[in-house]
């Protein structure tokens, strides 16, 4: 087996020093071989064999038609549709993911990979309590959130036929709405080839371009829920007016920095307050309500923005949690105007809530 895999990598070496040919499309097919990753110790039982993947996608490539694609090294978008088998049928059942996919180069050297980042809708079919089974103790939820992340090189085999190897990881979490939420992480190793579609196009090469590099506001509206507990689940709502303020410093992003209004129906019926002697006295207290401040980056791909933030808490009653807390999320923005944005809330690499938000930047 270590021999057929050494012939193949010296096969791409070889092929790799070709000069590429892109397609204006391409349809790739790729299978990898990997393990599940327990990250907590009471997750060691679901780790019982060997995962393995099979995932087939339809992807464009850039040319320079938008400032982006030069921007970002003419990246290639797509859209894949992913089955895992994460090595424990029996427990897990099987995984399946449907990703937007982005896959850009970290230069225009050809020898160097790209890096393919797909955040999409993920299925488990075997949930914590499926036909009265407790031992997937990773996820509650048949519907997840998917997270794909990819380390990827492809080669010149003929006019129209690449071949790809790589490393990913995906994580299938759907941020405590229904608990338990540990979530399932698997990293593969992959081997694929691509077949070209359509006519070839010649890239345009782009001007460096002007940005706007006013202060801009906007407030935004979250709405959110979340379990506390899986013997008591209960969804709490939570609801969000975040007032952000944004500063375009390059062509790829801006700087964020606002304040946060939280209500947040879940904290009162957190485990560790409702066996508190003076429970009735820590909820006049205003223990659903919390503030907080915030930096952060947003990454621009034309109209679509993905969001990293960092926040302090300016006011929260309950501090088991800590006092930071972070934000990841990723924006649809029409006419610069109005935002759509779908996000996650968490505290370290604690997932608090998914949230869902709209907002208009002035």
């Amino acid at each position: 087996m270590r021999g057929i895999f050494l012939h193949i990598f010296i096969l791409a070496s070889i092929c790799g020093c070709a000069q590429s040919s892109v397609h204006e499309s391409e349809l790739k097919i790729k299978g990898g071989f990997g393990t599940l990753i327990p990250h907590r110790s009471l997750m060691q039982h679901l780790h019982t064999g060997h995962a393995k993947s099979f995932e087939i996608s339809y992807n464009f490539n850039t040319y320079g038609k938008n400032p982006f694609h030069s921007i970002y090294n003419y990246p290639q978008l797509g859209i894949a549709a992913g089955i895992y088998d994460l090595g424990n049928q029996k427990d897990i059942g099987l995984t399946y993911a449907f990703t937007p996919t982005i896959s850009a180069p970290f230069s225009m050297n050809k020898y160097l990979p790209q890096l393919k980042l797909g955040i999409g809708l993920g299925i488990v079919s075997k949930p914590f309590g499926t036909n009265g089974s407790y031992r997937n103790i990773a996820i509650g939820s048949h519907l997840n959130a998917a997270v794909l992340l990819e380390l990827e090189k492809s080669f010149q085999l003929f006019e129209k036929l690449k071949m790809y190897y790589s490393v990913s990881m995906i994580h299938f979490s759907n941020g405590a709405s229904t608990l338990p939420n540990l979530g399932l992480n698997t990293i593969t190793f992959n081997i694929g080839i691509s077949y070209g579609l359509k006519k070839k196009k010649e890239i345009i090469l782009s001007e460096k371009q002007s940005f706007d590099k006013s202060i801009r506001f906007t407030p935004m509206i979250y709405g959110g829920w979340r379990e506390n507990s899986i013997h008591k689940p209960t969804k709490h709502a939570i609801g969000v007016v975040s007032l952000e303020f944004s500063k375009q410093i390059n062509q790829k992003g801006n700087w964020l920095f606002g304040v946060d209004f939280i209500y947040n129906s879940s904290v009162e019926h957190t485990d560790e307050l409702e066996h508190l002697k003076d429970y009735t006295d820590y909820l006049k207290k205003d223990s659903n309500f919390q503030s907080g401040i915030f930096t952060g980056y947003g990454l621009c791909f034309k109209d679509i923005e993905l969001l990293i933030q960092l926040g302090v808490y300016t006011y929260n009653q309950y501090k088991d949690r800590g006092m930071l807390y972070q934000r990841i999320g990723l924006r649809k923005i029409f006419n610069d105007k109005l935002i759509i944005n779908i996000g996650l809330k968490s505290h370290s690499a604690v997932a608090e809530y998914l949230e869902i938000g709209i907002g208009y930047r002035f």
